[in-house]
């Protein structure tokens, strides 16, 4: 797993990243549905702001993956620096932990990213796999 700039421009005070899933083994596998994501800090994975918000409405089906193939989820993510000091409490995040759709482990992506200390900030928002920028 890891993320990578998604293509074309932003959107004012957002952008656009892939989350990448990607099959090693020799056959193939199955994701349905939407990864779970947060932002992640302080140099112990310590969670920060709330996790990114599924995006209702888009096309959600299950999504084959060939072995040596990939596909992606596209996550929106906010600038920490469009909320006020006080209802963000803003930090640097050290990266993200990603869970691929129904798994129970996590995998960390280090990615220095401004981030929310706070949980009432919702930074991010998630599309289902087999979404792309």
């Amino acid at each position: 797993m890891d993320i990578i700039k998604a293509g074309g421009g932003g959107a004012a005070g957002s952008n656009y990243l892939l989350v990448r899933f990607g099959n090693t083994t020799g056959k193939p596998c199955t994701l349905y549905g939407w990864p779970g994501v947060s932002l992640v800090g302080d140099g112990n994975g310590t969670q920060l702001g709330a996790a990114a918000k599924r995006v209702q409405g888009g096309d959600r089906h299950t999504v084959t993956i060939r072995p040596g193939k990939r596909t992606t989820a596209l996550l929106r993510v906010s600038n920490a620096g469009n909320y006020s000091r006080s209802d963000c409490d803003p930090v640097d995040a050290d990266g993200f932990r990603i869970y691929a759709p129904d798994a129970k482990d996590a995998v960390y992506v280090k990615r220095k990213t401004p981030a929310c200390r706070k949980s009432g900030v919702a930074l991010m928002d998630i599309a289902p796999v087999g979404t792309s920028g």
